[in-house]
C-alpha cells in the first residue's frame, strides 16, 4: 500500500520506472495509470524494455531491447564492471532514468562500465587457501540469493562456502524459511 501511494504522487510530468520481473510490482500493473516503463528479463512479463544476457561472470554484458508499440529493436548494449543479474536490473533501471534525463545512451555505457560497485557489496577481501574470499552486506533474503547467483556466475565450478551473520534479530526470526 505504501509504494502505491508513493506512486500516485508521481506528477504527471514524472515517469516511473518498474521491474516487471517482480511479483509485488506486476501485480500493481492494472492499478497504475501514471506514466511508467516496465522491464525486465522476463517475456511473460510484457516489459516495455527488455534485458538480454549476452555474457555472465564478474564484467557481464547485455542487451536491452525497445519491445514499445510490439517492437523488438536493439535499444542499448551495455558492459558492467559489477557481477550478476540483479546488477543488469538496476543498470537497466539507472540507464532508463538517465535517458528520461536527457543523458546520451554513450555517456550512459561509459559509466556503467566504470562503475566499480560500492563498498560492501561483493567486495573482494582476498585469498584464503587459494579461495577468493567476497564480502557481501546482504542482509535480506533476495539480496542473499542475488549474491549467491553472481557468485556462482563469477567463480562457477566452484560452490560457495557461506557464513552469515544475522543483520537483526527479528528479520531472521521472521524470515527464517526464507534464508
Amino acid at each position: 500500500i505504501a509504494f502505491e501511494t508513493f506512486l500516485d504522487r508521481l506528477p504527471f510530468y514524472g515517469r516511473a520506472i518498474l521491474c516487471s520481473d517482480c511479483p509485488n510490482l506486476s501485480r500493481l500493473r492494472p492499478k497504475l495509470d501514471k506514466p511508467r516503463y516496465w522491464y525486465g528479463f522476463e517475456a511473460s512479463g510484457k516489459p516495455d524494455f527488455q534485458v538480454v544476457p549476452l555474457t555472465q561472470g564478474a564484467a557481464p554484458e547485455f542487451e536491452i531491447i525497445d519491445r514499445r508499440r510490439g517492437g523488438q529493436s536493439s535499444w542499448a548494449k551495455f558492459k558492467l564492471s559489477v557481477p550478476g543479474r540483479h546488477n543488469m536490473l538496476n543498470a537497466t533501471a539507472a540507464a532508463l532514468v538517465a535517458n528520461e534525463l536527457g543523458v546520451s545512451r554513450e555517456v550512459i555505457g561509459r559509466a556503467l562500465a566504470d562503475f566499480k560497485g560500492v563498498q560492501r557489496r561483493f567486495e573482494r577481501k582476498g585469498e584464503w587457501r587459494g579461495r577468493v574470499v567476497i564480502e557481501d552486506y546482504a542482509h535480506h533474503p533476495t539480496e542473499i540469493k542475488a549474491t549467491l547467483e553472481a557468485c556462482t556466475s563469477v567463480f562457477a565450478p566452484l560452490k560457495p562456502i557461506v557464513l552469515f551473520q544475522p543483520h537483526r534479530f527479528s528479520r531472521t526470526r521472521d524470515q527464517w524459511r526464507e534464508f
